[in-house]
């Protein structure tokens, strides 16, 4: 599926939005990681008129994969990437 693409208040430019499940595969974390980065204010959102919420692209800068050895033991099991 192709990004939306919209203007992003905090970096000032147009910009791709992601989906929750897009943001999954390219950063390789499970569904609720990527709510609690959108709750926590930790990437930046987007909120259609249908109340679907969408993660900006370049907020994902600081959030990237853990090294394999520091994986929790437990992972989320509605979403297993590795």
């Amino acid at each position: 599926m192709t990004p939306v693409k919209d203007f992003c208040k905090e970096h000032g430019q147009v910009v791709a939005w992601l989906m929750p499940r897009q943001v999954c595969a390219l950063r390789g974390v499970c569904r609720q990681t990527v709510s609690n980065w959108m709750n926590h204010g930790w990437v930046h959102i987007l909120e259609q008129p249908s109340g679907r919420r969408l993660v900006c692209e370049l907020s994902l800068g600081t959030h990237r994969r853990p090294e394999e050895e520091s994986l929790p033991k437990k992972r989320c099991p509605q979403w297993q990437i590795w």
